[in-house]
């Protein structure tokens, strides 16, 4: 009986992941770094040049050390051609370090707290933004479940030669990826198997450092060559910013049917707003409910502490790993003055803070009957809630903007204008428009300042001081309008 309802709800939730899928991978839509990366990385494989630098620090000069991100990007810029295929690779990357989780987390804490962390890390609209997206940021979260995985298996005390010595080089590759976690991820590993890691194999985990150093082998090949000049603009990047305590509460947020993806709980009752009142009041329930389950945890954690004795290896493992990240980020944050905001900053870390919801749901393996024929019931609550949270927000928030809506506006105008020149309005910014038509679309993009023909693109209540406008495509969401006269 119970492996017949393991069954089933893997079963639905697999077919929750398929149907989630199907609208977020064709419903969302691409950041300007996107494409900006995208186009680095084909210019560099298209070249023959081995990636030695990331992408720019927040627009500016200096870029992340070392090559990773291109690296990971080489396979779609060397076979494929359109955004999709970028998509796709993306997702696929994602949900094969997230099975890699899950299945790690079923291994040691059993397939109870395997669902409920499946329904949570699977159905946040924050998580099908990351997987179908391939901002550097997202990909740094992605492996940030893999390490996570990882150290589980090493926290269990498997004393793996090969695992150990992979450490330190896949926390290297992270730090490429975003450069916060260059800062503190290699610090905490150290101090984990500095102070805390009992086993025969410690002295692989540090040869690791050899691993990590050749990454960046080209990076320092090339800052010789040009006098350490990036170098030089990251460490004036840190003279110039103040110090500033990290947002730890984002650990609390990242575990959870995840909708403040920009750091704000203001994000969650405008959503919530946006929803039909009668699905309003229940799906506002569950992620509240899901928010209070990692709180939970996190008080769970810090009692924890005082009876750490008493945790078997893994948790014990866990528990102290993630209150290193804790002081890790503290000290990163403050000592290299990193600005506290955005949320993206913070990507690096996902995976751990899975760790407190982890101890918390190993009380399940001891609980009472009564308990026990119910908790398959959280994550079929939380898989149901999230799947239709994220859709509407993939349909209603993300919609309007996403790609194919993005061809949609760029065509209808370019039709519309039949080669004449044109100015346009946007509600974001024009050059987003530009690059779909030049590099997605083919199409030429007559923008000229000045032209009597003019659009504009945005949602209908922001048409102020307009004039009579005819809407050519799109809804009351957002439209492409022509101005008349």
């Amino acid at each position: 009986m119970k492996q017949r309802k393991e069954l089933l709800l893997l079963l639905f939730i697999i077919a929750a992941f398929i149907i989630t899928r199907s609208f977020t991978c064709f419903n969302d839509y691409f950041l300007l770094d996107d494409f900006d990366h995208i186009r680095d990385a084909k210019s560099l494989y298209a070249h023959a040049v081995i990636p030695f630098k990331g992408p720019n620090l927040s627009g500016n000069s200096a870029c992340i050390p070392g090559g990773g991100y291109y690296i990971l990007l080489s396979i779609p810029a060397l076979l494929f051609d359109t955004p999709l295929a970028f998509d796709l690779y993306s997702t696929a990357l994602m949900l094969c370090a997230a099975v890699f989780f899950l299945y790690t987390v079923r291994k040691h804490y059993g397939p109870p707290a395997m669902f409920i962390a499946a329904s949570l890390l699977l159905f946040s609209p924050r998580i099908m933004m990351m997987e179908s997206g391939t901002w550097n940021p997202y990909y740094a979260a992605m492996l940030s479940l893999v390490l996570a995985a990882m150290l589980l298996e090493v926290f269990s005390g498997k004393d793996n030669p090969v695992l150990l010595f992979l450490l330190l080089p896949l926390s290297a590759l992270m730090a490429q990826l975003h450069f916060t976690a260059f800062f503190y991820l290699p610090l905490i590993l150290a101090v984990y198997f500095l102070c805390f890691y009992r086993g025969r194999n410690k002295k692989y985990f540090w040869l690791g450092i050899s691993g990590a150093a050749l990454l960046y082998v080209p990076y320092l090949l090339s800052e010789l060559g040009n006098h350490f000049q990036n170098t030089l603009a990251i460490l004036s990047m840190g003279k110039s910013g103040s110090a500033s305590f990290p947002v730890l509460s984002y650990l609390l947020l990242f575990p959870t049917l995840d909708i403040v993806l920009n750091g704000y709980m203001s994000e969650v009752s405008n959503f919530l707003g946006l929803v039909p009142w009668y699905a309003a009041w229940p799906a506002g329930a569950v992620y509240f409910a899901s928010l209070i389950l990692s709180v939970s945890a996190a008080v769970y954690s810090v009692a924890a502490l005082f009876r750490i004795k008493k945790l078997n290896e893994t948790d014990r493992g866990a528990l102290i790993f993630f209150f290193l990240v804790i002081g890790g980020l503290i000290f990163g944050f403050t000592a290299f003055r990193i600005p506290s905001l955005p949320t993206h900053y913070y990507l690096p870390v996902y995976g751990f803070a899975f760790f407190p919801l982890l101890l918390l749901l190993r009380r399940l393996e001891g609980a009472p009957a009564i308990i026990d024929n119910i908790k398959y019931a959280p994550p079929v609550i939380f898989t149901a809630a999230g799947s239709a949270l994220a859709i509407y927000y993939f349909l209603i928030v993300i919609g309007p903007s996403s790609l194919p809506r993005q061809y949609g506006y760029v065509n209808a105008l370019l039709d519309d204008a039949r080669g004449r020149p044109f100015q346009v309005r946007t509600e974001y910014k024009k050059v987003f428009y530009e690059i779909t038509a030049k590099e997605l679309l083919h199409r030429e993009w007559n923008e000229k300042d000045g032209a009597p023909l003019k659009y504009i693109i945005d949602k209908k209540i922001n048409l102020t001081n307009t004039g009579p406008a005819d809407r050519i495509y799109g809804d009351d969401r957002m439209a492409l309008y022509r101005i008349r006269g």
